[in-house]
C-alpha cells in the first residue's frame, strides 16, 4: 500500500473514533499494533482520539475486547527500550 493509502486510513480512524463501539476500538489497535506503517500515519490527535474511545468504552468492553485491547498496547520483547539487538 502507498503511503497515501496509510495517511487516509489513520484519518479514518481519527474521523471515526468518537463513534466506535468497544469492539471498534480493540479491533482498531490491534491493527495498527501490526501494521507499522498505519501506525507512523496516525497523528498524535488521532492517538488521543482513539485513547479517549478506549477510555468512554471500557466498561462496555467484553472479555475479548479487553484482551485485543491489552495486546494491541504491549511493547514487543525486541522494542523495549534497553532490549535491542545489536548489529555487528
Amino acid at each position: 500500500m502507498s503511503p497515501t493509502t496509510w495517511a487516509g486510513l489513520a484519518m479514518a480512524a481519527e474521523r471515526t473514533a468518537r463513534e466506535m463501539n468497544p469492539q471498534n476500538v480493540a479491533n482498531s489497535l490491534n491493527a495498527l499494533n501490526k501494521l507499522e506503517m498505519a501506525a507512523a500515519a496516525v497523528s498524535p490527535s488521532g492517538w488521543m482520539g482513539l485513547a479517549e474511545a478506549a477510555k468512554r468504552t471500557a466498561r462496555e468492553m467484553e472479555p475479548q475486547d479487553v484482551a485485543i485491547s491489552l495486546n494491541a498496547l504491549m511493547i514487543p520483547d525486541n522494542k523495549r527500550p534497553g532490549n535491542q539487538i545489536e548489529e555487528t
